[in-house]
């Protein structure tokens, strides 16, 4: 008897009719937690929502952190996968600069800043020179005018292995584990063979859906539930990455490349959290780099992460006031 396909409407979230041919931009979402459902449909909502926009040709989807200030962990999740980055500013706040300092040490130059009436837009010009962030593109605080300057905006993609970082999973009634995900890189077809990092499984990709459609494949760049045969829900984690086989390393310890935020007190010996992809992971640091310098450090963590040579991610303290230590490179 052949298994019924998973559908989205079975996960808390909204539903959307998509060509798979369409092109897929996401974008993060930041600095205002209630203009998102003013610019798009609502759709998968955890510690960060997505809202989904079907324009011409494309769909845009809009990731913005909830539980942002409270947590540090759902701003890192929307920033890591985006494309592009708007970025409200309702007044230049704590929370403002430590937005900033994560964009700007992850090196995201394609954004806009949309200027709410709180905001002095010449303070936020002076505090963005030098940074990433400087060449965005200035609008005020409109939810048509955003969604009109985001609509049309084109990205190159990835080419290469399949990569898909897990941001959500959950089991489906005799369809068994689903797991939600951007294709980083290359693309997926139905049948094929990858491996789950980093638990080194095998599994096969049953069924595709992107946004509630069936597809023989999903593109780069498209947020695709993959319904797995070879692996448990209970067995899946978010940061888990479903990959061509041997095309990405895990392991517990790393030679990496720091850039500490001038922001910051530097980095020393001691522990913090790495988020690198969709991964967020307790890690001590063997090595100090000043504040606003480079070096090199091992980082060390207690279990298996992911990670590619070359690999940008974050380095935190959650506790400390500046709590985006450094930015990371993976060197081995």
């Amino acid at each position: 008897m052949r298994a019924r396909a998973f559908s989205f409407a079975e996960y808390p979230g909204g539903r959307i009719q998509i060509d798979e041919n369409m092109d897929h931009l996401n974008v993060a979402l930041l600095g205002d937690k209630n203009i998102g459902k003013e610019i798009a449909k609502k759709g998968t909502a955890s510690d960060f929502t997505i809202y989904h926009l079907k324009a011409e040709g494309e769909v845009v989807s809009f990731f913005e952190p909830t539980l942002y200030p409270e947590k540090l962990q759902p701003l890192l999740h929307c920033i890591n996968p985006a494309d592009f980055v708007v970025l409200v500013v309702n007044e230049v706040d704590r929370f403002f600069g430590e937005t900033v300092v994560a964009l700007d040490l992850l090196g995201k130059k394609n954004g806009l800043i949309a200027v709410g009436e709180g905001a002095d837009e010449q303070a936020v010009k002076a505090f963005l020179k030098g940074t990433a962030l400087e060449k965005y593109e200035f609008v005020a605080k409109d939810a048509n005018l955003i969604r009109g300057k985001v609509s049309g905006v084109k990205v190159e993609r990835a080419a290469g292995p399949t990569k898909i970082p897990i941001d959500h999973s959950f089991a489906v009634k005799s369809v068994g584990a689903v797991v939600l995900g951007i294709v980083a890189r290359g693309s997926v077809r139905k049948h094929q063979e990858l491996e789950l990092y980093p638990t080194g499984k095998k599994v096969v990709a049953k069924s595709l859906q992107v946004q509630d459609e069936d597809v023989e494949e999903a593109s780069c760049g498209s947020r695709v539930g993959v319904a797995m045969k070879g692996a448990e829900a209970e067995e899946l984690e978010r940061g888990f990455v479903l990959a061509e086989p041997g095309s990405l390393r895990s392991g517990k310890e790393i030679k990496v490349r720091l850039k500490a935020s001038k922001f910051s007190g530097g980095v020393s010996s001691g522990q913090y959290f790495l988020s690198i992809g969709m991964q967020y992971v307790p890690v001590s640091v063997a090595g100090s780099v000043a504040a606003g310098a480079e070096g090199e450090a091992v980082i060390k963590a207690e279990r298996e992460f992911v990670f590619e040579a070359g690999e940008r991610a974050l380095l935190a303290k959650p506790e400390a006031k500046a709590r985006i230590a450094a930015a990371v490179e993976a060197i081995a």
